[in-house]
């Protein structure tokens, strides 16, 4: 079941406040050196968006990793040493809508393991100069970046793309910068999986 609007609750209850029946808010009792653990949690609106789109799952697929850059790892060891060239490197990464992958993992493979194998793969994409854009305000915008997008097929040309829109994920902070970058993702987002959508014959125009 999709819902447009899901609601999230970001907490976790650790056993021992389960054993105790302690309320979520309060903090473990200290014992001897052990450190003080605090659980809290709030409610975020989060709207899901879902989009179905008449193509062939493995054309799109195809289309969408060509558009998009590849995030090389081998750039993080100059963050602190080189700042000026590890931001070149990573423009240079960049694809469509300065999107790159970071990762993939393949459900419909997995699901073969259960006999019901499918076409379906997890996408983390995003670009870590915008991330910083956002961090350098909200640390907390971390949880959300890179953003994680699922790509299945419905029917053999036919494919639903799901994800979480960045406005309202980043929204949560009520940090006006975050927030304005967020808008831009919504559309960047958007901008790209029609650009992977194009026919064969409108890609070389429309790139």
């Amino acid at each position: 079941m999709h819902d447009n609007v899901r609601y999230g609750r970001i907490a976790a209850a650790g056993w021992i406040l389960l054993a105790t029946g302690m309320s979520a808010h309060a903090a473990a009792p200290s014992l001897g050196d052990a450190p003080a653990i605090v659980y809290s949690e709030s409610s975020v609106r989060v709207i899901h968006e879902t989009v179905d789109v008449s193509v062939d799952f493995d054309r799109f697929t195809t289309r969408l990793e060509h558009l998009l850059g590849h995030y090389d790892p081998s750039v993080n060891g100059l963050f602190g040493k080189d700042p000026t060239l590890a931001i070149q490197r990573m423009k240079a990464m960049e694809g469509t809508d300065r999107f790159m992958i970071f990762a993939s993992q393949n459900h419909g493979a997995l699901l073969s393991i259960a006999g019901k194998p499918m076409k379906a793969k997890r996408y983390h994409i995003g670009n870590p100069l915008i991330a910083l854009d956002m961090t350098r305000h909200q640390v907390g915008a971390g949880l959300y970046a890179p953003l994680t997008l699922l790509i299945y097929e419905t029917s053999p040309s036919t494919v639903r793309i799901e994800f979480d829109n960045p406005s309202s994920l980043f929204g949560q902070f009520n940090d006006a910068a975050v927030t304005a970058i967020a808008v831009r993702l919504d559309s960047s987002l958007r901008d790209m999986i029609e650009k992977a959508a194009l026919p064969d014959d409108r890609q070389a125009t429309d790139q």
